[in-house]
């Protein structure tokens, strides 16, 4: 057959975390969860390879917690801290009646335990409320045990810290019966390595939680990134990034794409801020003055930069520079030519301008009369000699030197050259005008103010190019186009601005509110923008959360589940149902069904009657309830082997007595392979558990009493050699010790009040077994049914002459005790300390006379 480690092992599919899990499962007592958790996210992330355990540990019964002994109880309710209590290995009841204290050692054993099923139930326990001088808020027990080879002595315990040992300790009280019916219940503690099953599957759990811790941990400090009030601006766009943006790396296209940034956006907000207070204005007109003369000007210097635009871009440099080049290729023209003609004319001993103009007036007047050349002895038209062939010759060079194209083309480029000058356009722009705009327009104006300089530094260097007729450098070419738009930008949005300071108080009103949405956009793009790292920040933890969300995904528990069906179907389903048929049948509370159902790593169980939805606390009465409930409890025990000390408190109430007395039966047989510890106010299941021990003298079951001495003193633990709570010789040593303290002069007022009622209440007691013991020699006891008839010849004749004294003091005690019968018209009526002496003597005369 198949153990529970085949089923283990076929879980993890050779995955190297769920291998890892399970090593750390088989070799480990105590498991880091951190630690666990960290090795885990390396393997995943890293893909390491991990190797199962070959050597497995065999799953071992579970070991036996016997506690030896309790005392010296410290600020727990009203225990008397000088209590001390050796208990048996097996059988431990405990009687007392309601008040005595009996409740607050159930508590404290009920708040060292893990291991029950209960309803939700106070177990807070205060210290003694009637002393004020309590030395420490510890609230502490010392406690003797063994779990297994470990042996602890004197171990004092702080009942409200965990006891790893202790808490093993096995609990079954009233509030357990209806989660023990109702609820789905787990078998934490299997054999056969069943356990590990639970263990991995709450190790998962574990890991889940602390990767959901870090996790938590990581988005509260991603959340904290755009925590500052200053984002609420912009929180629904930062809603709409992360949720839109997947990853960091597409986070700048992103906002390129949805929320578009100009450069200027400062001086728009600014714009924007300048319109809406115009708009709210008082005195329109006198804005509306200022902007007419900022657009005047605005438009004035826009033209004078067109024209210049043409004058010095390098295009037109470029066609200047060409025009110098021609120039100075005519005057290189023009010199090699002057060169030959002085050659020709090399017997002029002056040639220059003046001889120049002086022939091209002569040129000018035969041109007017339409005479090419004057002929051979005609006059000169300057000296009027008669001129021979070689001057007419000398006057036809001149001539042709005068006609050559190389003066016309110099005299038109010279003609360009003097258009190309740019003196004639004035720019300025005076303190006056720069008044007229606001501070927010500064960097505009010193922007059109350095262009203004540079415009007639370039203007120095133009004239003196021109003026030397060489190439203007390519550094004096400006490019207007930007101040240009700007300017034009700047005179629209005066016109936009004229046009609004018109409108009607509706129009504006909307106008304003059309401004705000459009400032609030440019914020929020502004905002979006400066927080731009802090998104990057945000993608950084978005990277860590998405990979804890990808590890913790995978710490599924469903085929652990399936695993741990199929093994608990195999190995143990058969026998829970039969053991608890068995204990069910035993109790008297047959057809009872069980459903068991796979969960998480565990197996759960159910009981229903003929239906699954039918509740079994909606069909049986209160008594078949708990009988079923206690038969789910020790059912469980004996499967898990739980061998563990159990604690039973009030197991049998709603019992009728017939079945608390085969609980009785039930809880001795149980006792005998670990140790059982009863608490019962009830005097008869008190007794069947007495009967059961009977049968044997086995010293490990132990019966106790637990009285009070006063309300300070509570939970005082006797231990009754023979079993019985109450002989006559103890309780009339009891009622002599009480004289002792109500006959001390202390004991005054309501201190002596109650402390008569209580002894009061233990001469009730005598009363009875007195008649019990000295009258009728125990033929009957009681609390048990049957009458002994061999005692009868035993019986105390003389002692009915006794009996109406006995019968009045009984009375009497029941008007006094504490829990006293008296009818309404005597409920004022007190024991007085005299009275009580009188009724002393009479109670040691009579022991004495009749005592065993």
């Amino acid at each position: 057959m198949k153990t529970a480690i085949d089923f283990l092992v076929e879980w993890t599919e050779n995955i190297n975390w769920k291998k890892y899990l399970l090593n750390t499962i088989l070799k480990t007592n105590e498991i880091d969860v951190e630690v666990t958790t960290k090795e885990i996210m390396d393997i995943i992330k890293n893909n390491k390879e991990i190797s199962l355990i070959t050597s497995l540990s065999q799953h071992s019964e579970q070991t036996q917690l016997f506690i030896k002994e309790i005392k010296n109880p410290v600020n727990i309710n009203a225990l008397d801290p000088e209590v001390t209590c050796e208990l048996g290995k097996n059988l431990n009841v405990f009687y007392g009646e309601n008040g005595t204290g009996k409740s607050s050692y159930v508590k404290v054993f009920r708040k060292l335990a893990d291991n029950y099923y209960t309803n939700a139930k106070n177990l807070n326990i205060m210290s003694n409320i009637y002393t004020t001088d309590a030395t420490s808020d510890n609230q502490n027990i010392i406690i003797s045990y063994s779990y297994g080879n470990i042996e602890k002595y004197d171990l004092c315990v702080d009942i409200n810290s965990k006891q790893n040992d202790l808490s093993r300790i096995n609990v079954f009280d009233s509030s357990s019966v209806t989660p023990l019916l109702n609820n789905n219940l787990t078998f934490s503690v299997l054999p056969k390595g069943l356990n590990y099953f639970s263990q991995l599957t709450n190790l998962l759990d574990s890991i889940k939680l602390n990767l959901q811790d870090m996790i938590n941990k990581q988005t509260i400090e991603q959340n904290k990134i755009f925590i500052d009030s200053s984002f609420l601006l912009i929180a629904e766009d930062i809603k709409t990034i992360t949720s839109s943006v997947s990853n960091v790396s597409k986070l700048e296209e992103f906002l390129k794409t949805k929320y578009p940034l100009s450069e200027d956006i400062q001086k728009e907000i600014e714009k924007i801020d300048i319109n809406i207070n115009e708009l709210q204005s008082k005195n329109p007109v006198s804005i509306i003055k200022i902007l007419n003369t900022q657009k005047t000007k605005l438009e004035s210097l826009k033209n004078k930069f067109e024209l210049l635009s043409c004058k010095v871009s390098t295009k037109n440099i470029d066609a200047i520079n060409e025009v110098v080049k021609q120039y100075d290729e005519l005057l290189e023209k023009e010199k090699n030519y002057n060169e030959k003609f002085a050659s020709k004319v090399h017997h002029i001993t002056n040639v220059n301008n003046e001889w120049s103009n002086f022939i091209n007036t002569a040129r000018q007047y035969y041109n007017s009369i339409e005479i090419d050349l004057p002929k051979e002895n005609d006059r000169c038209i300057f000296c009027g000699q008669s001129l021979s062939k070689e001057q007419i010759d000398l006057i036809k060079v001149c001539f042709e030197h005068i006609n050559s194209e190389t003066n016309d083309e110099k005299n038109q480029i010279e003609k360009k050259i003097q258009s190309c000058y740019i003196d004639e356009i004035a720019l300025t722009l005076s303190k006056e005008d720069e008044q007229l705009f606001n501070q927010d327009k500064k960097v505009f104006v010193e922007k059109i103010k350095s262009i203004i300089i540079l415009i007639e530094k370039n203007k120095k260097i133009f004239k003196e190019s021109l003026d030397n007729k060489k190439e203007v450098p390519q550094k004096c070419s400006i490019n207007f186009e930007n101040i240009i738009g700007e300017l034009v930008n700047e005179i629209n949005e005066i016109n936009s601005r004229l046009d609004n300071l018109g409108k009607t108080n509706e129009e504006t009103t909307e106008i304003i509110d059309n401004l705000k949405i459009s400032k609030d956009k440019l914020l929020r793009k502004k905002k979006i923008y400066e927080a731009k790292e802090l998104f990057y920040k945000w993608y950084g933890y978005k990277v860590n959360i998405d990979f804890l969300n990808n590890i913790k995904n995978k710490f599924k528990t469903t085929s652990l589940t399936k695993k741990s069906k199929e093994a608990f179907e195999e190995i143990v389903a058969e026998d829970y149902t039969s053991t608890f048929d068995e204990y069910c049948k035993f109790l008297g509370v047959p057809n009872v069904s069980i459903k068991l159902n796979p969960h998480k790593g565990e197996t759960r169980r159910r009981k229903y009657i003929v239906k699954e939805n039918t509740k079994v606390t909606e069909i049986m009465s209160e008594g078949e309830q708990k009988a079923i409930a206690l038969a789910e409890f020790v059912t469980d025990l004996k499967i898990r082997k739980n061998y563990c000390t159990t604690l039973f408190d009030d197991p049998v109430s709603s019992f009728d007595y017939k079945r608390a007395e085969k609980i009785a039966n039930l809880f001795y047989e149980i006792s005998k392979q670990r140790q059982v510890i009863v608490f019962t106010h009830n005097i008869m299941f008190y007794y069947y558990l007495y009967n059961c021990c009977c049968k044997n003298e086995n010293k490990e079951n132990k019966f106790f009493k637990i009285d009070e001495f006063d309300r300070d003193n509570k939970g005082l633990i006797s231990l009754s050699t023979e079993g019985r709570l109450e002989t006559l010789k103890q309780i009339t040593n009891k009622i002599k010790n009480a004289s002792q303290r109500i006959n001390s002069k202390g004991c005054l007022g309501d201190v002596l009040e109650q402390k008569l009622k209580a002894t009061y209440s233990d001469i009730r007691t005598w009363c009875e077994l007195i008649v019990e013991e000295g009258f009728l020699k125990k033929i009957i006891r009681r609390y048990e049914p049957d009458i002994r008839f061999t005692i009868v010849p035993k019986i105390t004749k003389e002692f009915v002459q006794y009996l109406p004294d006995v019968s009045n003091l009984f009375n009497k005690s029941c008007r006094y005790m504490l829990g006293h019968s008296q009818p309404n018209e005597t409920q004022n009526v007190k024991p007085s300390k005299e009275e009580f002496n009188t009724d002393l003597e009479f109670v040691l005369k009579l022991y004495e006379k009749y005592k065993n």
